[in-house]
């Protein structure tokens, strides 16, 4: 999804909660949030399926997360990066 955004472009998508109501792919979103590679907005949860009457069908009532991340220059955060490296470096000499 990174790969089709422009920089400061938003990133909105629906994520499988598990039973525990926690986000099943945090660890993987954590892992990009991290690295700079985009910045959390906001989140919703809700139940779909919800207005079905009686159970009817093949679907049933499921609790969804849906997330909004915005873009942001992962360039640049290795760039601080590595100057902060450098900087505790020298002050380490």
């Amino acid at each position: 999804m990174l790969k089709y955004v422009k920089m400061g472009g938003f990133i909105i998508f629906t994520s499988k909660v598990n039973l525990a109501e926690e986000n099943q792919y945090k660890y993987e979103i954590d892992k990009l949030r991290e690295e700079h590679h985009w910045k959390f907005v906001t989140d919703h949860t809700f139940y779909r399926y919800d207005k079905m009457s009686g159970g009817q069908g093949k679907f049933s009532n499921k609790l969804v997360k849906i997330v909004a991340y915005q873009k942001t220059d992962h360039n640049v955060y290795l760039i601080r990066e590595k100057d902060r490296l450098e900087n505790e470096a020298e002050m380490e000499i």
